[in-house]
């Protein structure tokens, strides 16, 4: 049952693709575009200022629309210092 709901999903996914809808793209390292994506926290991390340490909600754009910005965490570039 469990690979017939995903191959339907599957489906759904490819029919909602042909009609323009695409995920916003939010990968781990890259610096956050306002654009696209809503910090939802700051926090200390070995990456650079403004890079994304983690995507919590995927975001879709509709044709040229975006429907929903995807939401992150940033690193506010500080490092974390309380490794020993």
């Amino acid at each position: 049952m469990k690979e017939g709901i995903e191959q339907v999903f599957k489906q759904f996914k490819t029919v909602l693709e042909k009609e323009g809808l695409t995920e916003i793209e939010s990968k781990a390292g890259e610096i956050v575009n306002t654009d696209f994506h809503d910090v939802i926290t700051k926090e200390k991390s070995e990456l650079e200022e403004n890079a994304i340490i983690e995507t919590i909600q995927k975001g879709y754009i509709y044709k040229e629309m975006i429907l929903r910005h995807s939401k992150v965490r940033v690193s506010n570039g500080e490092g974390d210092n309380s490794k020993s």
